[in-house]
């Protein structure tokens, strides 16, 4: 199964855990939770993009 795939069911079935991480970076973008469900539910692809030097 195609991993994208797999991401949006997971994503459509709440199965998924928001990190400390990915929650202090939605507070910064004014995300919530489900928005960002949304997103990757919408979105034809994911691109990853690195903001921290972590």
């Amino acid at each position: 199964m195609d991993i994208f795939v797999r991401i949006k069911r997971l994503v459509v079935a709440r199965q998924v855990v928001i990190t400390e991480k990915a929650e202090t970076e939605m507070v910064v973008d004014a995300l919530t939770p489900e928005l960002v469900y949304e997103s990757i539910i919408n979105a034809p692809a994911i691109f990853k993009t690195i903001r921290s030097r972590k």
